[in-house]
């Protein structure tokens, strides 16, 4: 059985997991430290993510799941699968999520500087809430998501070591393409 991954899907797993990682770590370092010339640029790729992970989302379906490659039992598979939709599920959930945040707080939204939504400001530049309500909500779900990631995707990462160095599987060298 030919268990190699399309150029396609290696180059979407790759394009989001750098780009996604790279978020997580730029949007713990700015809120921790309240580096706010990061926010722009966090939200722009953020928002550049969200039609890549669209789109990975419709190759998947397209493609099907791979099959695996080490014969795990029915519960591990089920996880596996559980995993993976979690992981697509929330690469479009944090994008979202972060839009909305911006938008409803009345910061408006930016692509590297182009608004495109324009941000509501008082006469003194304090920003102007379109809903304090669901700025809270969009708030608190970006950062739920943001932590569900962290701990899902330490569990992927571990799993792929799993397969390599105890099951001795090519499940990273499909990855790789090795």
């Amino acid at each position: 059985m030919d268990h190699r991954l399309s150029k396609t899907t290696l180059f979407l797993h790759w394009m989001i997991a750098i780009n996604v990682i790279g978020l997580l770590i730029v949007g713990l370092i700015m809120h921790e430290n309240k580096i706010y010339s990061l926010y722009p640029i966090h939200k722009s790729v953020g928002m550049l993510i969200l039609p890549l992970a669209l789109f990975r989302v419709y190759w998947r379906i397209k493609e099907k799941w791979p099959a695996p490659i080490h014969q795990l039992s029915q519960k591990w598979i089920r996880l596996s699968h559980i995993s993976h939709i979690s992981l697509l599920s929330l690469t479009l959930l944090m994008p979202i999520t972060g839009m909305l945040m911006s938008i409803f707080s009345g910061r408006g939204l930016s692509l590297f500087s182009v608004p495109l939504i324009m941000a509501q400001q008082n006469s003194e530049g304090e920003f102007i809430e379109l809903s304090k309500t669901w700025a809270e909500i969009t708030h608190q779900m970006h950062f739920l998501f943001s932590d569900m990631l962290l701990f899902i995707l330490s569990a992927h990462i571990t799993a792929a070591l799993i397969h390599h160095f105890f099951l001795k599987d090519n499940v990273l060298r499909r990855i790789f393409r090795i």
